[in-house]
């Protein structure tokens, strides 16, 4: 069994722009990592089951496209652990999709090189390839393209959680 926390993140800076024809806005945004996370177990079984989210669909998605693109059967389950709340803005859904992916991809005999992984990521959603990425990033065109950004890391972030806030 492999486990990873999920991270969440945040917007320090979101610029929206018009729609673009494939029906998404244009953005420029600046992406940050918070140690707000959820926690990811993934191990091998008989067929493609995630646990402890029954709201799920974005860490199967991108678990039988990786699958797909690998040219295995879909073979893992995922159990997840909320703790970022559900529909915040901060990624929860795209963090647990993008840690799937890496420990799924990481299992495989052979793993899907990086780039492969990201246009997996993208197709899954906007956010899903900054959580694959290394540190503060600067995303553009829906999101998804993605630069590292050279970022002070001595602040902090108050994230303030209502008492009651759903997060399965």
């Amino acid at each position: 069994m492999m486990r990873a926390p999920a991270a969440a993140k945040i917007n320090l800076a979101l610029v929206v722009g018009p729609t673009r024809d494939d029906g998404k806005h244009e953005v420029l945004t600046v992406l940050q990592r918070i140690d707000l996370v959820d926690r990811i177990e993934i191990e091998e079984a008989a067929a493609l089951r995630v646990d402890g989210f029954r709201g799920d669909t974005l860490v199967r998605t991108a678990l039988e496209r990786l699958a797909a693109a690998a040219g295995v059967e879909p073979r893992w389950r995922v159990r997840i652990e909320k703790h970022i709340p559900l529909a915040a803005g901060l990624g929860g859904g795209s963090s647990d999709a993008a840690t799937a992916l890496r420990l799924a991809n990481g299992s495989l005999a052979e793993p899907l090189p990086a780039a492969e992984l990201h246009a997996i990521a993208a197709g899954v959603g906007a956010d899903v390839p900054f959580f694959l990425a290394d540190g503060p990033q600067l995303g553009s065109g829906d999101g998804s393209e993605l630069e590292p950004l050279d970022l002070p890391q001595d602040f902090w972030v108050v994230v303030l959680l209502p008492h009651g806030v759903e997060k399965t």
